[in-house]
């Protein structure tokens, strides 16, 4: 799942960009999308990384090299491989206490890309006011697609709405749209159990019209 373009290009093609989370910041994090040959660097705390992320507090402890080099001083470049270069990006602004550069409204897909790498860390329990945001019932969503994204928003993060989002889908949903998930780049992480479930409320939503 791309990303936005960036505003500068290397030689080597690929789109890059700089961008400060923290003035004073002892870590540099550089965060690749391969596919997209899409970069992002951004100068960061590791303070504020460990107590957001589990993950980032062992990569940032003194049994790791990350970590030997921040207390060193040294200002490391970590690199960070990910599906979504915007998504991260946005993880990470939250994190920093940067919310008043992020839009309210989120498409589904950012989200759910979020999702997947706010369970990839650990940090639903930082993120989560926003995540309550995200996964209200007030969110248009349009087409299967995007009803797929948000079930599995909803589900990686862990969101109190879940029962709802599964009934919301089961509403809007053709039965044929369930298993085509299984074949879709970001949705066929769905568990069977989820997707069955949507499924057969899809079933019986429309017996009942």
């Amino acid at each position: 799942m791309c990303s936005e373009p960036a505003s500068e290009v290397e030689a080597d093609g690929i789109e890059y960009r700089f961008e400060t989370l923290d003035s004073e910041g002892d870590v540099i994090l550089s965060v690749h999308d391969p596919p997209c040959d899409a970069k992002i660097e951004l100068l960061a705390c590791s303070r504020i990384l460990t107590l957001a992320s589990p993950v980032f507090s062992v990569m940032f402890s003194s049994n790791f090299q990350e970590g030997i080099r921040v207390r060193r001083g040294d200002r490391p470049v970590v690199n960070l491989e990910e599906r979504d270069v915007q998504a991260m990006e946005l993880l990470l602004r939250i994190l920093h206490h940067q919310a008043g550069e992020i839009a309210m409204s989120i498409e589904p897909k950012v989200i759910a890309a979020m999702a997947i790498q706010s369970d990839k860390y650990h940090c639903n329990k930082a993120l989560r006011p926003w995540i309550e945001h995200w996964c209200n019932e007030n969110q248009k969503l349009s087409t299967p697609e995007d009803l797929g994204y948000m079930l599995l928003a909803t589900y990686l993060f862990e969101s109190s709405n879940l029962s709802n989002a599964i009934i919301r889908a089961a509403k809007q949903l053709k039965p044929n749209s369930v298993p085509a998930w299984r074949e879709h780049e970001v949705l066929s992480v769905l568990p069977e159990t989820l997707t069955g479930n949507v499924y057969a409320q899809t079933v019986k939503a429309i017996s009942n019209r």
